[in-house]
């Protein structure tokens, strides 16, 4: 069905936390409620949670050994019982209870509870991996259709496909796969938590932060290669390519195969690097790249909202 002998399937993880400290509303998103809650439980399908959804078409794609849900166990449990891997904190400290969790599994697959992809496109998520050669850290890149519906207010990223094509407008698909030997999973936690926070920012914003992360990381590295009496080199290389990818991403210049280089040399181990790959492949998998915020989404995808909501001071 999919290419995947049964002893190569891949363990998956749903990603089933709160939104406890809901971000700022976006600008130009003043007009759209909000969600505020747990959403794999408080978004229903008919009159099922959206949890047991998108957990079904996940087995259903026969691409997955086992789906597990990593969110609290008072919330999810009587909805998915012995599928429940219990946390209940940030992004960063739930990835890592996930990681220690699979420290036995080669690659696992990360989802956000908040997607409702069809089983058809969850194969095809897998296929398009495979055919990329598997690589050890994998994204889909969704291009974002001309008409968004209640979506049109999430920000799109301008990438060029290859040389010499022009840019298009991409939003990322919320499945991934990792090889966890590969991956730097502690930088990687810290990056999700302060992604996360970010969220719903502005572009200029989110990069003097990130920058302030990774400036942090790697001269914590360049301090070891100095006792190793290696050159301390790394964060003056890598700053330097990073202010120049951003520029480039600015002028709707940035080549997807330069950014997945630049992502190699930051989230690779460094024994890694000259073996492993990163690949973020290009697709029209909308249902991976609609995560759902607002209750227009929610209604758009003919499900219903029973949490909370946030909006605007005054609307």
């Amino acid at each position: 069905m999919n290419g995947l002998s049964q002893s190569h399937l891949l363990p998956a993880v749903i990603l089933a936390g709160s939104d406890r400290k809901p971000g700022p509303i976006p600008r130009g998103a003043e007009r759209y409620a909000f969600l505020v809650g747990y959403k794999g439980a408080d978004i229903r399908v008919g009159d099922r949670p959206l949890i047991q959804v998108l957990r079904e078409r996940l087995l259903q794609s026969g691409a997955f050994s086992l789906v597990l849900v990593a969110g609290p166990r008072e919330i999810y449990e009587p909805l998915l019982p012995g599928a429940v891997l219990h946390t209940d904190k940030d992004i960063g400290r739930n990835l890592a209870r996930i990681f220690r969790f699979f420290r036995w599994a080669e690659r696992i697959c990360l989802v956000a509870c908040d997607i409702l992809p069809r089983v058809e496109e969850i194969k095809e998520a897998i296929r398009l991996w495979q055919e990329a050669g598997q690589p050890d850290f994998w994204l889909p890149l969704v291009e974002a259709q001309n008409q968004l519906g209640s979506s049109s207010w999430k920000p799109r990223y301008g990438l060029c496909p290859g040389p010499g094509e022009p840019a298009k407008p991409f939003l990322p698909g919320h499945l991934g796969i990792l090889q966890l030997k590969a991956v730097r999973l502690r930088f990687l936690c810290k990056l999700a938590t302060l992604l996360y926070r970010l969220r719903n920012r502005e572009q200029e914003e989110r990069r003097r932060v990130l920058y302030a992360l990774v400036i942090g990381d790697l001269l914590a590295q360049d301090l070891v290669n100095l006792l190793r009496f290696r050159i301390p080199s790394l964060t003056w290389r890598t700053l330097r390519r990073g202010w120049q990818l951003y520029s480039l991403l600015r002028k709707n210049r940035l080549q997807i195969e330069q950014l997945e280089s630049a992502l190699r040399d930051v989230v690779l181990k460094q024994r890694w690097r000259d073996r492993a790959t990163v690949r973020l492949t290009p697709c029209t998998l909308w249902g991976l790249a609609q995560d759902l915020d607002t209750l227009g989404e929610v209604k758009e995808v003919g499900a219903s909202w029973h949490g909370g909501l946030l909006r605007p001071k005054g609307k």
